[in-house]
């Protein structure tokens, strides 16, 4: 889905619906499959395209403590600036100020929505995602799951605590 500023010379443009994340995946442990579904508005701004709306996925993540798959719910409004590449000024220096750290920049043909639709969902996933509140994670010694069985692993003693046990046990 790409859109060009001749598109837009009739005034800005308006769509909704959804797309399938671009391949490949952007890492491990993360599912971008599943649709994204979106709307969103394209205004241009003389020179500057500014691309706003709202988002809806549902993509599959790992959990931070058991490893396996778990469904998270995205739900982002976003509000971006695109100029084209041809308007970067190449010959001289230029000081950037705090609004065009903002600004991203697009190829003189348009822009593909797919890409950033995407990266919106992943900026809006949890740092430590989890399958839920009460994960018990995996076992550090054995690696058992601990949510679906226990384990009779005895956490190993730190050998800089010893001197401690033995004060309690002189107890």
């Amino acid at each position: 889905m790409i859109v060009r500023p001749k598109d837009l010379e009739l005034g800005p443009r308006r769509w909704a619906g959804s797309v399938a994340a671009p391949d490949p995946a952007p890492g491990a442990g993360i599912d971008l499959r599943g649709p994204i579904a979106f709307g969103l508005e394209v205004e241009d701004l003389g020179g500057r395209l500014k691309v706003s709306g709202w988002l809806h996925a549902i993509p599959r993540i790992d959990c931070s403590r058991c490893l396996l798959p778990t469904s998270v719910i995205v739900r982002r409004e976003y509000d971006l600036t695109f100029e084209s590449t041809e308007a970067i000024a190449t010959e001289e220096e230029v000081e950037l100020d705090e609004a065009d750290l903002d600004i991203d920049y697009y190829p003189g043909d348009g822009i593909d929505l797919r890409p950033i639709l995407a990266e919106q969902v992943l900026l809006d996933l949890p740092v430590k995602p989890l399958c839920g509140e009460a994960c018990k994670g995996l076992c550090a010694q054995c690696g058992t799951n601990l949510n679906e069985e226990g384990c009779d692993c005895e956490a190993p003693v730190d050998p800089r605590l010893s001197a401690l046990g033995e004060l309690r046990d002189q107890l």
